[in-house]
């Protein structure tokens, strides 16, 4: 996986995809836009479901990569597939989750499992 935390850049790889996903204050408009919540509702998801969670931001983060580089969604690829593809790595929560983590600040100092 590479990743600039500093910009929120990484690519995302599901299946033959690799995508590119821009994590900013947008993405997580785009986020609460899809899930239709708000900003209060994120750390409660963060939390609660990671198989959610971890998906549903990378895939708001695909969305607002294209639409800052100025490129439309491909339309082989719904969510329903990009979540398959992506959980059927068994590594991908843990890896993208840690991702997320460092670029959007979420989860505080603490390590996730907590001590």
């Amino acid at each position: 996986m590479h990743m600039n935390t500093l910009r929120g850049q990484l690519q995302v790889k599901a299946g033959e995809y690799t995508l590119e996903a821009l994590l900013n204050m947008n993405a997580m408009r785009i986020l609460c836009q899809d899930h239709n919540m708000t900003l209060a509702d994120l750390d409660v998801m963060a939390s609660s479901n990671a198989l959610e969670f971890v998906p549903a931001v990378l895939w708001a983060g695909i969305k607002n990569a294209a639409a800052y580089h100025g490129k439309d969604m491909s339309q082989e690829l719904s969510f329903e597939r990009f979540a398959a593809l992506l959980l059927a790595d068994p590594d991908a929560i843990t890896n993208y989750a840690e991702a997320i983590s460092e670029s959007m600040g979420f989860g505080g100092e603490g390590e996730a499992g907590g001590k």
